[in-house]
């Protein structure tokens, strides 16, 4: 993925998707899909998104510390077959297509 503009758009998706924050199977699913098709820099951005939007962190912004801890759980996980497949499913639906803006 590792281009700014899907990385941007993304984000985009994901605040639109989750309103109130990605619930922690999300968040699991999401990052086990993302880390085959991103960079270290690109997924330390979404996980940072995530932690923020859902509220799991006691600063502004997250810090490196929260990134690294945020990623390695999910790293860890394996998460449900279902989870795995619907994520890919919107994201391949989402970013597959060109922007119609």
């Amino acid at each position: 993925m590792s281009d700014k503009n899907v990385i941007a758009r993304f984000l985009d998706w994901l605040r639109e998707g989750y309103p109130q924050g990605v619930p922690e199977a999300d968040a699991c699913a999401i990052t086990y899909v993302l880390k085959r098709h991103l960079n270290d820099e690109d997924l330390r951005a979404i996980s940072k998104a995530i932690i923020e939007d859902r509220g799991l962190s006691q600063a502004a912004e997250a810090s490196d510390e929260e990134i690294r801890e945020f990623i390695e759980k999910f790293e860890m996980q394996t998460p449900e077959e279902a989870d795995i497949e619907r994520i890919h499913a919107i994201l391949a639906e989402k970013f597959s297509a060109p922007d119609a803006d």
